[in-house]
Formats: structure tokens, C-alpha cells, sequence
């Protein structure tokens, strides 16, 4: 009996901090899809002013019309981009999703892993 509840206490602890590592690193790329009410020209005009790109639709919701703001950013950049969604629009509704492949588009430019390593780059 022992043996089960420690195999599960073990496994459940490596899952706790597998999850708390992996948010630390943050490596990958999300999706963020953010819903108000306000002008969404304005919230893709200050991502592009912070080197995000944005793409901006016009949607209708179960009760008014609304506007639809996508972003394809680092997850290392979320908590910028939802400071800035935030200071935009108190009220905001936003969802964020994991991205497997991106191809093409806006994205800023990074330097690669071993160029931080490289003397003279």
C-alpha cells in the first residue's frame, strides 16, 4: 500500500514541477485572440508600435457587435501583450492558444541560440 501512494505522490510531484518549469521557460508560440468592444484599430495600431503584428476582425456577438484582435507571439511576450491589452480595455475578453507550425507573416526578428555565444556577433 505504501508503495502505491508513494509511486503516486511521486508521479503527481514530477507533473507539479514539470508544468512550473516548462512556464518558466516558456518556449513556443501562442495564439492570443482578444475580444472587445472598443475600436480594435487602436489595440493593432499600439501592437504595431511594440513590433507585434495583429489582425483585426469585425465580428457580432450574441449581443452587440464586437472586434476581434489576433496575435501570433512568443510566449515569453505574454505578459507584455496582456499588460497592453489590459491598459487598452479594463473589460477585455481574451483567449490564448498553443500554435504548433507558423509559417510566414509578421514576426520580429531573433537572434539565433548561438549567436549569443559567438564572440563578434
Amino acid at each position: 500500500m505504501v508503495a502505491y501512494i508513494s509511486y503516486a505522490a511521486g508521479y503527481a510531484s514530477g507533473n507539479f514541477v514539470g508544468i512550473i518549469i516548462e512556464q518558466r521557460i516558456a518556449f513556443g508560440i501562442i495564439l492570443c485572440r482578444i475580444y472587445t468592444r472598443k475600436n480594435g484599430g487602436e489595440l493593432v495600431s499600439i501592437f504595431n508600435a511594440n513590433n507585434f503584428g495583429a489582425t483585426l476582425l469585425e465580428a457580432t456577438g450574441s449581443v452587440e457587435k464586437i472586434q476581434i484582435i489576433e496575435t501570433v507571439i512568443e510566449r515569453k511576450e505574454m505578459k507584455k501583450v496582456e499588460k497592453l491589452v489590459i491598459e487598452f480595455d479594463p473589460d477585455v475578453f481574451y483567449v490564448v492558444e498553443d500554435v504548433r507550425v507558423k509559417q510566414r507573416g509578421i514576426f520580429p526578428k531573433t537572434r539565433s541560440l548561438m549567436s549569443r555565444w559567438r564572440i563578434g556577433k
